[in-house]
């Protein structure tokens, strides 16, 4: 397997993605999700607390796999606040699915593949899945038992 560091965009859209379910029901998302809950509550409920953490996992995680010492330089924070001030599709849910099984995947290689924080993502992204699933027609018309 293969890793490497993602977009910016795309820890942003995850970021932005976790914000809005955190804001649709707070007590549920704090009780499932406490390590991103607790990221956004420090950022003041901006994502970009959440979006450093998810970008410093993967980092981790590249650098594990390479046996390398890639790391956030002030240019790349820069971008990274950036991509977070001005997300783009954040409202498309497919969107911010692909990039938590891009940001999973890259960041299945050593210790950080059983992280906290990478299972609280992996199932945030199965809830979204499933929560798309629902909406389908196909579901909505398949017989139940």
């Amino acid at each position: 397997m293969s890793a490497y560091v993602v977009e910016p965009g795309t820890v942003a859209r995850i970021a932005w993605y976790a914000e809005r379910v955190r804001g649709e029901n707070p007590g549920h998302f704090d009780g499932a999700f406490p390590i991103m809950a607790q990221a956004l509550r420090e950022a003041g409920r901006q994502p970009l607390g959440l979006a450093h953490r998810l970008w410093r996992l993967n980092f981790k995680a590249v650098n594990q796999r390479y046996e390398e010492r890639a790391r956030i330089t002030p240019k790349l924070r820069a971008e990274l606040g950036l991509a977070v001030g001005a997300p783009a599709e954040t409202g498309n849910q497919y969107q911010a699915l692909k990039n938590i099984h891009c940001w999973a995947y890259q960041c299945a290689e050593g210790t950080v593949t059983n992280s906290k924080l990478r299972r609280e993502v992996e199932r945030l992204g199965h809830d979204l899945a499933e929560s798309l699933a629902n909406e389908t027609e196909g579901y909505k018309a398949a017989t139940w038992g």
